[in-house]
């Protein structure tokens, strides 16, 4: 039976879901992760109905760290369990106790367990990639979105002509040491699998083309609660405005200052809202409150799964203006609840077709976002359709599909004995 050892130190969930997966499939399979995939909690410290404790809620909500027996090994649980304690009395996660745990817990595995695949999510440590149990094994990169130079490229484009903006790109992520360790690390993988042709295009510059494969990610409408809308819903069809939604960070990766201007100067009704779901990004959200003092916009910053999916069914159009993406999970899940969706070209990887099953906006162009809001205006009606050809394009994008095509991927290049 073929040994695959999954190291996943973020929380991107498509390799998490792999693994039962593969385990029915004939390979033997450790999962490894430094995060939590558990629910939330809530410090006892904090818990209270006025305001300073909601706030003081907002800050300190975390993930519990996930205990499983594929997880943890007896050999060092003591760090585990002092990371845990120190979390439930504190609600926060102490990075430096867990993280030394996951590593260590890692290299067991690697010494003793001898697997025969190794799959990496988005880095390979270097102790690791000097190990020869390691360098005699098939090594699988899975990487979630475009190389750290098509980063730099765009926060270059967008420091030079959009200066005000670019201090919210979330940029420490390419510099020129982390872009040679990127290439070392795609070097070193036999295949590195990426979530669209966007991305492999990109990382087809620096690599061998027959490395790459395409597997497209997934969504789940049953976590979100959501409930998918007839084909003769129409939201809030008694208003005269409409309500428009973008989930994501607050960053200006995401192209946020194009849809903040392109809403504003669009010349629809004044009872339009757009609302923004998402976490700040070095104080994004603090700074967009004060640029645009208007009752028109509403943050709401992290919300759980189940409440996202009920706010998501209270909007007629998703707008995702990003400049840089992999495969965007919460445009895939905006197009299974039936509401259509505004996406630049790499945001679903040129699934969409205008005016069919969604719309296509420019990159960098807030006067794209604001006439595709007042053309949309015009005619709401339309939406109805648009939404029901965009569901039924996310059905070919759930996570079971993404499973079965990864399945196929590893039976490819390693059939189970």
């Amino acid at each position: 039976m073929r040994r695959i050892l999954i190291i996943n130190p973020g929380v991107q969930p498509e390799l998490q879901k792999t693994v039962v997966t593969l385990k029915s499939s004939g390979f033997n399979v450790k999962y490894a992760t430094a995060s939590s995939f558990g629910e939330e909690y809530e410090s006892r410290f904090f818990i209270g109905v006025g305001s300073m404790a909601k706030s003081l809620n907002r800050v300190f909500k975390r993930r519990v760290m996930d205990f499983s027996d594929d997880l943890v090994i007896r050999y060092g649980f003591s760090l585990e369990l002092v990371s845990y304690l120190l979390f439930r009395l504190f609600g926060k996660h102490f990075r430096p106790v867990r993280n030394f745990y996951f590593y260590l817990r890692l290299l067991f595995y690697v010494l003793w367990w001898k697997p025969e695949i190794f799959i990496f999510q988005d880095a390979i440590p270097y102790i690791y990639r000097r190990l020869r149990v390691i360098r005699l094994g098939i090594k699988v990169l899975v990487v979630s979105t475009a190389t750290p130079m098509y980063f730099e490229s765009v926060f270059a484009a967008e420091k030079s002509n959009n200066y005000e903006w670019s201090k919210f790109f979330h940029a420490k992520g390419f510099t020129k040491r982390k872009q040679i360790k990127y290439l070392r690390d795609v070097n070193f993988a036999n295949y590195v699998v990426t979530p669209s042709n966007f991305v492999a295009r990109d990382l087809g510059k620096y690599v061998k083309r027959e490395k790459l494969r395409v597997i497209r990610l997934g969504h789940d409408l049953q976590s979100l609660g959501a409930v998918p809308m007839s084909s003769g819903d129409l939201r809030d069809a008694e208003l005269r405005g409409l309500k428009v939604i973008f989930v994501g960070q607050l960053s200006q990766r995401k192209g946020i200052s194009y849809l903040l201007e392109g809403f504003f100067s669009a010349k629809i009704p004044n009872d339009s809202v757009l609302t923004l779901v998402g976490t700040s990004v070095l104080g994004s959200g603090d700074f967009i409150l004060k640029k645009y003092k208007s009752p028109r916009l509403r943050l709401e910053g992290h919300v759980s799964r189940s409440e996202l999916g009920d706010i998501l069914g209270k909007h007629d159009l998703f707008i995702m203006p990003s400049l840089i993406e992999g495969f965007c999970l919460s445009a895939v899940e905006a197009l299974g609840t039936g509401i259509p969706v505004a996406v630049t070209d790499v945001v679903l990887d040129n699934l969409i077709t205008h005016n069919f099953n969604g719309f296509v906006i420019d990159r960098i162009s807030a006067a794209s976002i604001s006439n595709l809001l007042e053309s949309v205006f015009s005619d709401k009606a339309k939406l109805i359709n648009i939404g029901r050809e965009g569901r039924e394009l996310a059905l070919n994008y759930t996570w079971k599909t993404y499973q079965e095509a990864f399945i196929q991927f590893i039976k490819e290049i390693c059939t189970p004995t």
